[in-house]
């Protein structure tokens, strides 16, 4: 049932609704990145239309002004898509995507892939494929979940990376935000994080293949006071350390503390240092990260096999304050390594019955 709103709640019919259905095991999929269909030289032509392209930082991040995503052809949508995979990240303001009946929500995201469905989490009535995050005082998962007894909320992924296919565009919509502040969201760049790399430590990564686990997150959703959701059996995937996107061609990172479990091969010690020195440097090289602060009625898009992103948990509710997003999800392509560089053999997906 869905979760009861206040009587004059603009956003009454995005609130999560609880149910427990079950889906089927996700099967392979053809994706075809939208971007391959425009010539790289070409004007972004639907940039043309906006009155403010800002770039956030020089790595990562654009800010647009005046363009609604909404009103984008199929070409300015494939446009998008190529732009989105050179900045990383898009954040389109003054949008009126929320306004839009759910279906051509639906419509817009899936023309960047195959639409996800959450394996956990609560939707909106009327389409699973509406992942919602809504906070309040009194149901904030974020922190009486898995981060309830850390230090802090903080916690760098890839979104769903232990898929065989995991997500690539995804589209995050802000309904209702804390009023004076708080609640960005942070990125960072794969990229980036893999061109600062030595060149010698750089090639030994592309050898390698790791591990990705759905099977914790969907462990916490069953215990006592949780959601107590789980729509089909977790996943593991093996994929490589390093992908190349099919847009750009170019080299990024692909692990995440959030569930990256172990590199194939190495010796648990040997792979926990590996993954450990990953991560403090992806978390720590501000050199390109990108913090998005919410305004009313933004579109944040980012490409998820080329970033990590993290929520920062810095506002109270002591003001009646709530945190209320929708995020759909396009899936991608299959991880793809290096050329000739990784023993694919090792690349692997299965399910793990709880």
């Amino acid at each position: 049932m869905a979760a009861e709103p206040a009587s004059d709640y603009a956003w009454a019919h995005y609130l999560p609704m609880e149910d427990d259905y079950k889906e089927p095991d996700l099967v392979p999929c053809t994706h075809v990145e939208p971007a391959s269909r425009v010539d790289p030289r070409a004007e972004l032509t639907f940039l043309h239309r906006a009155t403010a392209v800002t770039e956030i930082v020089p790595e990562i991040g654009t800010e647009i002004r005046g363009v609604q995503i909404s009103s984008l052809s199929s070409n300015e949508l494939d446009q998008m898509s190529l732009l989105l995979g050179r900045r990383k990240l898009l954040v389109f303001r003054g949008q009126d995507f929320c306004d839009k009946h759910l279906e051509l929500q639906k419509t817009i995201v899936s023309h960047f892939g195959r639409l996800h469905v959450h394996p956990i989490s609560d939707h909106v009535p009327g389409s699973r494929e509406h992942l919602v995050f809504h906070r309040t005082a009194k149901a904030d998962v974020f922190r009486s979940g898995a981060a309830a007894n850390r230090l802090t909320t903080t916690l760098w992924h890839h979104d769903q990376s232990f898929e065989l296919q995991p997500p690539s565009a995804t589209f995050l919509t802000g309904l209702s935000i804390p009023k004076r502040s708080g609640g960005d969201t942070e990125y960072v760049s794969m990229v980036s994080a893999f061109n600062r790399l030595s060149p010698s430590f750089a090639g030994y990564l592309e050898t390698l293949c790791a591990v990705h686990s759905g099977v914790e997150q969907a462990a916490a959703s069953l215990k006592p006071g949780a959601s107590g959701v789980l729509r089909r059996a977790p996943v593991e995937s093996v994929h490589p350390v390093v992908r190349v996107h099919p847009g750009t061609g170019e080299k990024a990172l692909f692990v995440n503390r959030a569930f990256t479990t172990r590199i194939v091969g190495l010796r648990q010690e040997e792979s926990t240092a590996l993954l450990e020195l990953l991560y403090r440097f992806v978390e720590t090289a501000t050199e390109f990260h990108a913090r998005v602060r919410w305004e009313d009625r933004t579109v944040i898009v980012w490409d998820n096999r080329i970033t990590n992103h993290t929520v920062i948990s810095d506002f109270t509710f002591e003001r009646g304050d709530i945190r209320h997003h929708f995020r759909l999800t396009a899936t991608g392509e299959r991880p793809v390594g290096v050329k000739g560089k990784i023993d694919e053999s090792q690349l692997d997906s299965w399910t793990v019955p709880l």
